[in-house]
């Protein structure tokens, strides 16, 4: 599963000037909602960042944001934007990957999950209304992130395994 590099992806404590963050890769064949769902927050009276931007530019918008969103790919498939957008105690958004329960997650704890447009067009709308809801979601899902899918743990875990399959053998 992926894990995330807690050095790296921090919190860092700057102003929440973005209401909404979707900056990511579109490619209809492989990401088919991400378009729509920019072009339905430009429509949107918000501040909003859609383009993309360098790595440097990401962490830092990531932080600057008090939504991030993400929209999976055709296979249903967790990315990276869970543990890099939590890990800096970011609040967000997501669809729901096939694999969401069985890595911890929990919808309305660590982050929140949406059904299509509207849904998430209404959650926006919501969220940005309800600032304390947001932040102690973000926070419960930025400790989550640090205390189960950092890269420390991740290490922690292989190493396990690789001590009980291939050495105690």
């Amino acid at each position: 599963p992926f894990c995330v590099d807690t050095n790296i992806y921090k919190k860092l404590n700057t102003p929440k000037t973005i209401d909404v963050m979707a900056s990511f890769t579109n490619r209809r064949d492989v990401y088919p909602r991400r378009k729509d769902i920019q072009k339905m927050i430009t429509r949107m009276d918000i501040k909003s960042l859609t383009k993309r931007v360098t790595h440097q530019q990401y962490i830092k918008s990531i932080n600057a944001s008090k939504i991030v969103i993400t929209s999976n790919n055709i296979y249903g498939s967790l990315s990276m934007k869970y543990t890099e957008c939590l890990a800096c105690g970011s609040f967000l958004l997501a669809d729901r990957p096939e694999d969401f329960n069985e890595l911890g997650y929990v919808d309305g704890k660590h982050l929140v999950l949406y059904n299509d447009l509207p849904d998430l067009k209404e959650k926006i709308t919501y969220y940005l209304k309800h600032k304390k809801e947001r932040e102690r979601i973000a926070k419960k899902g930025m400790n989550f992130v640090r205390e189960n899918h950092s890269a420390t743990i991740r290490a922690q875990q292989f190493t396990k395994i690789v001590n009980e399959v291939l050495i105690r053998k």
